[in-house]
């Protein structure tokens, strides 16, 4: 950002020679205040270069009709109206893009602001600083967010001010049936869409995908059961036994090894919860973003009062290192 710019001396000296009937008439005229206005066409570069990173993962481009471009345009109006410091501190209403969008509400809406001054290309820096809040660009890409839409503003003070709205539908998949209980076949899709959400923040940041391994599968899933039974989280089992211990029995070495665990409750959707939660844990980020790892194993289970209990399990062959744990 740049500061004010001082007036130089020169500049000073001439402004106090203009003839002072002059600056009576001057100062004797309402200033009629500038209203804010709507920058359409970066708005639409914006939500192409969303719908292009989506096309090429694979994801279909976000719908986005009239109703929705025009609330995000008006908000960003309105945003723009408003002092600076106060453009961050109003935020939109839980549930408004779900609404507009059409999806339940149990689903999940997020309105991020950008805030722009004195760049050369607003398109890119607004990509720039949406890649940089990882989890708002997670759902941007994310399957489940079905739609979208962008708005941009010229504040008078000169600031661009970028909407960017997002409504995902909620992960039906992974919802318990009556009773709140999964089935074995459902936890084996959870501990499947965990694997794949940590691959795909992994890859996000220039870190390779992980191989599934079923021996470390079965490690993880065996200390997710121990937990669930004992309703505790816990890196040490009912028996006292460490990770190290755990891959020993079960006759796998390792260079180093590394656990994450999670317990989750009151989620529509525990994949989102446990890897949002694990990235935003210094420690559980490190293990799942290490390089020097090549294997993984999740497990899933579930206690009787409906709380899931999440193992995930990394490791890099060959043997001879102390595992770490988050």
């Amino acid at each position: 950002m740049i500061g004010p710019r001082r007036i130089p001396a020169l500049a000073a000296r001439r402004a106090l020679a203009v003839p002072a009937v002059l600056v009576a008439f001057v100062a004797g005229t309402p200033a009629r205040p500038i209203p804010p206005r709507p920058l359409d066409d970066l708005a639409g570069a914006v939500l192409e270069r969303i719908d292009a990173a989506r096309r090429h993962r694979g994801v279909e481009a976000l719908r986005s009709d009239d109703t929705l471009r025009a609330a995000a345009r008006e908000r960003a109006l309105e945003l723009a109206r408003l002092a600076h410091r106060e453009r961050l501190r109003h935020p939109a209403r839980p549930g408004r893009w779900l609404a507009l969008a059409g999806l339940p509400r149990a689903g999940r809406d997020v309105e991020k602001v950008l805030l722009l001054r004195d760049v050369d290309d607003p398109v890119a820096e607004s990509l720039r600083l949406l890649r940089a809040l990882e989890d708002t660009w997670a759902l941007a890409l994310s399957p489940r967010t079905r739609a979208g839409a962008v708005g941009a503003a010229r504040a008078p003070d000169g600031w661009i001010v970028v909407v960017v709205a997002l409504a995902a539908a909620p992960a039906d998949a992974f919802t318990p049936r009556a009773g709140g209980l999964f089935d074995d076949r459902e936890l084996a899709a959870l501990a499947d869409g965990i694997a794949a959400a940590v691959d795909a923040a992994r890859r996000q940041r220039g870190v390779p995908a992980l191989q599934r391994d079923p021996r470390l599968d079965a490690v993880a899933g065996g200390h997710a059961r121990d937990l669930a039974r004992r309703g505790v989280l816990d890196h040490r089992g009912a028996d006292g036994a460490t990770l190290g211990d755990r891959l020993q029995r079960a006759g796998i070495g390792y260079r180093v090894a590394s656990e994450n665990l999670a317990l989750i409750e009151g989620t529509l959707d525990p994949v989102e919860e446990a890897v949002s939660g694990w990235l935003a844990s210094p420690g559980h980020r490190r293990n799942l973003l290490d390089e020097t790892v090549e294997r993984t194993g999740i497990g899933t289970a579930q206690d009787d009062e409906g709380r899931l209990y999440v193992v995930q399990v990394f490791v890099a062959s060959p043997p001879g290192g102390a595992p770490r744990e988050s």
